[in-house]
């Protein structure tokens, strides 16, 4: 009897020491996908990030898209987030970005034939802590003591259920109002808008998990230099007692005020604070160039001052 008719093409794939013999019948089959590599993650801010990744080989079939792809979970896809960074292989970059703040993500390169799509390894990071208004204005943060400020003056122009914010060149001083000082937008790209404590009182300046701090919520210690940027770029000398040694980096974005117009820019800085002390005046937080003391005077409702968000 010829026993080799009776074995399967299965049963000729005979293992013998370190040889595979394979029939044509056991041939294993191979998706020819792009063989490829994650870079590390770089210049991680608040909602961006840097990555990109190595596409080593193209397995024979020309690679048409590659890129990174990213989401929360351990093994991110091209169906969620993704970049498109040309194709072929080598090395690419990849900007990410539509982040959240003090989030950990995970991201991994990927690659395209028409064979399929294959992915490099994941790697992970966090993205910095900071606050996003609705306009898209990204701030930094410092922690100082048991509070957490925003690190740049408030720069939004419309209110958080998306209406504008009206100027105030065009209301009396009673209605929530904006400005920039001396109505120019170059210096406002510095200091941030003008805001009257009306349109802090509308609680629809900040975004969701932050706030407008209440004059209980002052600094502690109470020396001013801590707080106020160095130099005289944009203090005016001689920026007296100035370390910045918190990180709060305040800047002197001066008022207006229907009496006075525009004062001081350079030389104080001031601002809002929820706590009202009568119908017409309520609490700011005040620094100037000239001592290094931080207090917490009245003013005039209708004043057009700075605003810095604090972490619920």
């Amino acid at each position: 009897m010829d026993y080799k008719k009776l074995l399967t093409p299965a049963l000729l794939c005979l293992s013998i020491g370190l040889f595979l013999i394979v029939t044509p019948g056991c041939k294993k089959d191979k998706t020819n996908v792009p063989e490829l590599s994650t870079a590390g993650v770089n210049n991680i801010d608040v909602i961006t990030a840097g990555g990109g990744g190595t596409v080593i080989s193209d397995e024979g079939a020309p690679v048409t898209a590659r890129g990174v792809c990213w989401s929360t979970g351990p093994y991110p896809t091209i169906d969620n987030n993704k970049t498109s960074d040309g194709n072929g292989t080598g090395s690419f970059t990849s900007f990410i970005t539509g982040l959240e703040p003090n989030t950990l993500y995970y991201v991994r390169a990927y690659a395209t034939n028409k064979e399929g799509t294959n992915y490099g390894e994941p790697v992970s990071f966090t993205t910095l802590d900071g606050m996003v208004d609705i306009d898209g204005n990204v701030y930094h943060v410092v922690t100082i003591g048991t509070q957490t400020w925003t690190v740049e003056n408030l720069r939004v122009l419309h209110y958080t259920d998306g209406t504008p914010i009206e100027n105030r060149s065009n209301l009396n001083t009673a209605i929530p109002a904006h400005c920039f000082y001396m109505d120019n937008d170059s210096i406002g790209a510095i200091y941030g808008p003008l805001y009257n404590w009306y349109a802090v009182n509308t609680g629809k300046l900040v975004p969701e998990g932050w706030h407008i701090p209440a004059r209980i919520e002052r600094f502690a210690p109470e020396n001013g230099g801590d707080y106020k940027e160095t130099g005289t770029v944009h203090w005016e000398a001689p920026n007296s007692e100035a370390t910045n040694i918190t990180g709060f980096t305040a800047l002197p974005g001066g008022y207006w005020w229907e009496a006075t117009q525009y004062r001081y820019l350079g030389q104080r800085g001031y601002w809002w604070m929820t706590t009202e002390y009568d119908d017409y005046n309520a609490f700011c937080i005040y620094m100037d160039y000239a001592g290094g003391s931080v207090t917490t005077p009245l003013l005039d409702k209708g004043m057009c001052i700075s605003v810095r968000c604090l972490k619920d």
